[in-house]
Formats: C-alpha cells, sequence, structure tokens
C-alpha cells in the first residue's frame, strides 16, 4: 500500500456555489411554507459546521461534506452542553448566536472569495459517465422513497422492504445497477451511488415509520423531553443525562423548528448512516485513492447493520471519532497547531457523548503511534485525557453501571449479550437478522487479512493493528454485555479499508466483474435483512408509547410497571418525568431461567398466570403496581422464542378481564392497567 496524492480540492466556482446557496437557504427556511421547520433543523446541524470547514483550508469535496457535519455536531455540542449542564440553557438566545455566527462567517467567507468572481472556474464539468450513474442512484433511490411512502404503515412481521412491495425491489436494484455500472467504467462516479445504496434502507424506514428503528431511543428522547420541561440537565439521575451532548443539541434544534421529535429523529438516524459511509470514504481517502476509498465505505455501509445507525450517542460519537482520525492522518494543508487545537475539540465533544466511544478512538491512536503512522507519542492523550476526565468528575453515577468484577474476563466481556432462556426457540428471522451480517463481518476480516499478506507494508500492518485494537476495550467491560457491538463497529472501517486495497490483478479482468455482479446483490439482501429483519420488533409503535408515557406521567413515585413480558420491549421513560418509577419484565420478576417455561403450550392456562404473576407483585410492596401492555412485547416474545404471539394475546385477554386489574387507558392496541385497591 501507498499513500494517495492529495485530492483535488473543491473548485473555487464551486466554492462561491455553495457559500451563496447555503446563504440562501438560510433566508428561504424561515419563510412560512410546509416543511420549513424541518429545513431550518437541517441547515442548522450544517451551516455551523460549513462555515468552520471554509476555514480549514482547501478541501475536497469528501472532506468538505463530512467536516461540514462532524464540525457542526462538535460546535453544536459545546455550545448547547454546558448550557443545559449549568442551567442556562437559554434556546432564543443561543439560536440568535449561533445563526447570526454562521451568516456572518458564511458571507465573509463568500467576500475572501471576490477574487474568484471575475474569472470564476468550476473545473472539468463531470462527463456523461460520471453524471449517467449519479443519475440512475437517485432515480432508483427515489423509487425505493417512494414505494415505501405509498405504504406507510407501521412495523409488519414482513420488515420494511417485503411490506412496501415490488416496487421498492425494483428501485433497489436500479441503484445496485448504478453502482456497477459506475465499477465498471468511471470509478470516478461512484460517490453518489454509495451514498444512496448507504442510505436507501434507512431512509425508506424513516418514510414508511416515521418513527426510530430501535426502542431505546423513546428513552434517548426522554432526555431532550426533560431538558425543555426542565432548562437544565439532572446529571445525577442517570448516565443518559451525564453523556448528554446529543441530547442537548437535539433540544437545541427542535424547539425553535417546531418538528417532531420522533420524526425528527427517525430522519436524523437515516441520514447518520450515509454520513458514517462518508466518514469511512473520508478516512480511507487518506491511504486508498479516491475510488478505493468510496469502496471501502460501500463495504462499510453494506456490513455495519450489526450496529443499526439510529438515534442514539454511539453513532454521534463514532462519526466525530472518525473526524479525529480523518483529521490526524491525513495532510489537509493547514498549520499543525490548527489540526491539534481542532482535534481536541471534536474529542472534548465526544467526550460528553458518549461513554466508551472516545476510549476507542485513544485505543485506535496509540495503535496508529505504535506502528509509527502518527507522531508524536503523545497524540492518543487528546482522547483519552478529556474522556478520563470526565469519567473521573462523574464516578458516582458511572460506579452503577460499572464493575471491577469484570475486568480481565476478555471472552465473557466479548460474548453477545445473554437473554432468558427462550422455550419456543429464536425464530428463524431473528437468527438470519444477526447471523448472515456476522458472517459477512467474518468474510471480511477474512479478506482483509488476506490483503495484508499479500502486501505486508509497514501501513497495511498498521490498518491491522488498529483494526484488532478496539478489542481491548473487553479486557476492562463489557458495555452492558453490548462491547462486543461497539468493537465491531470501530474495526470496521479499517477493515474495510484494507479489503478495498486488495489488488485488482489477482484474477481476470471479466471473472473479477462477475463476481462483483454476483456479490453485490447477495451483500446487499444481508444489508436488508439486517436492517429489517427485526423491524416488527424494534420500530417504536406510537400506541406503546403513549400507553407507556401514561403511566410515566401519572403513577405515584415508588409505582412499578409490569409489561406481562420482557421489560427490554417497551419504549419507555419517553418524558420528561425520569425517575421516581420503573419498570419491570417477566424475567425480572420471576427466575431468569424459567420465566417462560410455563407460559405458553397446550396446557397453559392465562388466567392462572395472571393470579401468579399478580401475587408476585404484591409480594414485592411497591407503592403502586401498574400494567403497561402492548403488541411490541408480544412481537418481542415471538421472535425471540420466550412466548408465542398467541399465548401472549391470550394473557392480555385474561389480564383485561381478572377483577383485580382495573383499565385505565388505552391507545390503540396498548393499554394501561392499575391493581385495584386492596390487593
Amino acid at each position: 500500500m501507498k499513500y494517495p496524492r492529495a485530492a483535488r480540492p473543491v473548485a473555487p466556482g464551486w466554492r462561491i456555489l455553495v457559500i451563496t446557496t447555503a446563504l440562501l437557504l438560510s433566508v428561504v427556511s424561515w419563510l412560512p411554507f410546509p416543511g420549513s421547520g424541518g429545513l431550518r433543523s437541517l441547515l442548522i446541524n450544517v451551516l455551523p459546521g460549513l462555515a468552520l470547514a471554509l476555514w480549514f483550508g482547501r478541501l475536497s469535496w469528501d472532506r468538505l461534506a463530512f467536516l461540514s457535519l462532524a464540525f457542526g455536531q462538535t460546535f453544536l455540542t459545546l455550545v448547547t452542553f454546558p448550557a443545559a449542564w449549568f442551567g442556562w440553557f437559554r434556546i432564543d438566545l443561543m439560536w440568535t448566536t449561533v445563526w447570526g455566527l454562521t451568516i456572518v462567517s458564511l458571507g465573509f467567507s463568500l467576500w475572501l472569495e471576490r477574487r474568484s468572481m471575475d474569472r470564476i472556474r468550476f473545473g472539468p464539468l463531470p462527463r456523461s459517465t460520471v453524471l449517467g450513474p449519479s443519475i440512475v442512484a437517485v432515480a432508483g433511490g427515489g423509487l425505493t422513497l417512494g414505494a415505501a411512502s405509498a405504504v406507510s404503515t407501521g412495523p409488519q412481521p414482513a420488515g420494511m422492504a417485503l411490506s412496501a412491495g415490488p416496487l421498492w425491489f425494483i428501485g433497489a436494484t436500479v441503484v445496485l445497477f448504478s453502482l456497477g455500472w459506475a465499477l465498471v467504467t468511471r470509478r470516478t462516479a461512484l460517490a453518489v451511488p454509495v451514498l444512496v445504496t448507504a442510505g436507501m434502507v434507512t431512509c425508506s424506514q424513516a418514510v414508511m415509520y416515521g418513527q426510530p428503528t430501535v426502542t431505546v431511543a423513546a428513552r434517548h428522547l426522554g432526555i431532550v423531553a426533560t431538558l425543555l420541561d426542565n432548562g437544565r440537565l439532572y446529571p445525577a439521575t442517570d448516565i443518559y443525562q451525564t453523556w448528554a451532548g446529543l441530547f442537548s443539541v437535539t433540544a437545541f434544534v427542535i424547539e425553535p423548528t417546531g418538528v417532531d421529535p420522533y420524526a425528527y429523529a427517525s430522519a436524523w438516524g437515516a441520514i447518520a448512516s450515509m454520513i458514517m459511509a462518508l466518514g469511512v470514504r473520508t478516512l480511507a481517502g487518506n491511504f486508498l485513492s479516491p475510488a478505493r476509498a468510496w469502496v471501502a465505505g460501500l463495504i462499510f455501509a453494506l456490513a455495519s447493520t450489526l450496529t443499526t445507525s439510529f438515534f442514539a450517542p454511539q453513532v454521534s460519537g463514532f462519526v466525530l471519532a472518525l473526524a479525529v482520525l480523518a483529521l490526524l492522518t491525513g495532510d489537509f494543508g493547514v498549520k499543525s497547531w490548527v489540526v491539534w487545537v481542532t482535534v481536541l475539540l471534536v474529542a472534548v465533544a465526544t467526550s460528553v457523548t458518549h461513554q466508551i466511544s472516545p476510549f476507542l478512538l485513544g485505543l485506535a491512536l496509540t495503535a496508529l503511534v505504535i506502528t509509527r503512522i502518527l507522531r508524536p507519542w503523545w497524540v492518543p492523550a487528546l482522547a483519552f485525557v478529556p474522556a478520563t476526565v470526565w469519567a473521573i468528575s462523574n464516578r458516582g453515577v458511572l460506579d452503577r453501571y460499572v464493575s471491577l468484577d469484570v475486568v480481565g474476563r476478555f471472552f465473557s466481556n466479548i460474548t453477545p449479550p445473554e437473554r432468558s432462556i427462550a422455550p419456543n426457540g429464536s425464530s428463524w428471522v431473528y437468527l438470519a437478522s444477526f447471523g448472515l451480517p456476522a458472517g459477512l463481518l467474518l468474510l471480511i476480516g477474512v479478506a482483509a487479512v488476506f490483503s495484508w499478506f499479500l502486501d505486508r507494508s509497514r501501513l497495511s500492518t498498521a490498518l491491522v493493528v488498529t483494526a484488532a485494537s478496539p478489542a481491548l476495550l473487553s479486557v476492562a467491560t463489557n458495555y452492558g454485555q453490548e462491547g462486543v457491538f461497539r468493537v465491531a463497529l470501530f474495526a470496521l472501517p479499517w477493515l474495510a479499508t484494507l479489503v478495498a486495497a486488495l489488488p485488482g490483478q489477482l484474477l481476470p479482468r471479466k471473472l473479477t466483474l462477475t463476481m462483483v455482479v454476483i456479490a453485490l446483490p447477495l451483500v446487499t439482501a444481508v444489508q436488508v435483512v439486517g436492517l429489517t429483519g427485526m423491524d416488527w420488533v424494534r420500530v417504536i409503535r406510537t400506541d406503546d408509547r403513549t400507553a407507556a408515557a401514561y403511566f410515566e406521567s401519572r403513577s405515584a413515585d415508588g409505582s412499578v410497571a409490569f409489561t406481562l413480558g420482557t421489560a427490554v420491549a417497551t419504549p419507555s421513560y419517553s418524558t420528561p418525568r425520569q425517575s421516581g418509577f420503573f419498570y419491570i419484565g417477566r424475567d425480572d420478576l420471576l427466575d431468569k431461567t424459567t420465566a417462560y417455561v410455563n407460559a405458553g403450550g397446550p396446557g397453559y392456562d392465562p388466567n392462572a398466570d395472571v393470579e401468579m404473576l399478580t401475587a408476585a407483585l404484591v409480594d414485592q410492596g411497591y407503592t403502586e403496581v401498574w400494567a403497561v401492555a402492548g403488541p411490541m412485547t408480544g412481537a418481542y416474545g415471538q421472535r425471540y422464542g420466550l412466548q408465542t404471539l398467541d399465548d401472549y394475546n391470550a394473557l392480555r385477554n385474561a389480564w383485561r378481564s381478572s377483577p383485580r386489574w382495573e383499565l385505565v387507558y388505552e391507545s390503540g392496541d396498548a393499554q394501561v392497567y392499575r391493581m385495584r385497591s386492596g390487593d
């Protein structure tokens, strides 16, 4: 492997056009028209970063786009998080300041480009072989979105793609055709097809559902609601309010724009999938040619479904970590102190956004220093020091989630999450949704090692070592038994870069093209299964969320809500009230190993089950005992083999008819019960 030539910077004419367009949109977004709030929410996320990136030397297109997004999140985090932490969260003042500074900076950048205005140069215009795949990719992506919007339903057992119907698959086929066309004829045309491929599934989910695709996002939005309701965070409550960088930015964005928080979170996760692919391309571009760097971004997009892109701090932390790595491993033509200061600021924003992302970043930087790719030796401190200082200063909160007992237990820590014993066996959809992406990731790892074996240069060795570095996290923590997913996420960019670096002369060209034509649909199918196979379980349903919110807003302190099945499936803690109550599932109330053994089968008696569960709840001595029953819990039990949907529905019907429980709220297919007094 050899370092590539410096990427061509954006021509002055295009810079002027970008700045002018940004300024015009910033004015238009304040006009009263449908969607103006959504446009403002997009602009406030992007324009501050664009204003900063324009000062960061002459950047190529990919660097300008990615750093604008990363710098925007960094700037907004550093502005909003301290305000939320200290109770100074004055949105009107912050919006006026941020928006005003952004417009002034963009205007000044346009003024500095005045020397180019007398002879605006756009550089060589794209050829038809470049525009063709891009236009086809956009058309295919439009077909997938159109198919998804035409259905616009709640999550179904078949998942998004099958629910959308044949038109969605036709659109996806068109996108893959554009990708193959770009790979075969003109690799400079890869940018748009790769980004459309990265986002066509997640964007279709956002259009179809309008809700986040993972249940825990409800709790994330609950922190946003808390901040908007109280004007400050309460860090002593839980870890979410201590590492709340993403949530403070979100509260800052959605309040003035008036966008629905759940629609915003849904769109945020969809767009983030494309941003991550762009970030990997930008990082890989420091080691590979532009075409191979886009291939690395494509490999990442297709193989990263074990860690779903959704509204979550780990996604934001990963994007910021990619920005740090790209800044430190690339040549940006600016003074070194500018890079160090920028990296430090991004690392600080990462440290208050996610608990382990800065430490995984530090491990990657350490590997790059050891392999002599980065200098000086203290570079890893830029990530480790802010993260360590923040963790130590909040150790009172962190102690509830970190145990010294797991330190040194590498193989135990890297094991995927354990769940209750499933008497019915996990469904094939569940096994395929996780097994196929895991198998693909394994194949990519093997291909990456093979690429290193063929090259064995210092650079390829450094990439292998850096890809292995996240595994060291598992020596210290299991991260709630989800550490393996974070390890895979941070290893994949380096593995994808190594695979993209494979020599093109290994096989005859016709055979190589044939393999690409066969592999692209297969790998894309794995991506679709990985992202949509569990939609029925993971996508938030409005009925379940409003039922949980009813309990949270009306229960007394010390109350508990029993979820009839597992509590993991309930979109809980979505309201400004974040403490004084809790949820308990069947596997929490009973022994985890036997909780579902008698929850179904030919001799199952739901009425007796209600009596047994009610007695167990009474024995706990809670202030108030509630029950929340919704379709998400039933879908979870079915897919994970805990309890069949028929048995769960039989239990719900028995619960409704039980004299010991009073139905107090019903929303669609979700119900809330309260135990009658005297029980």
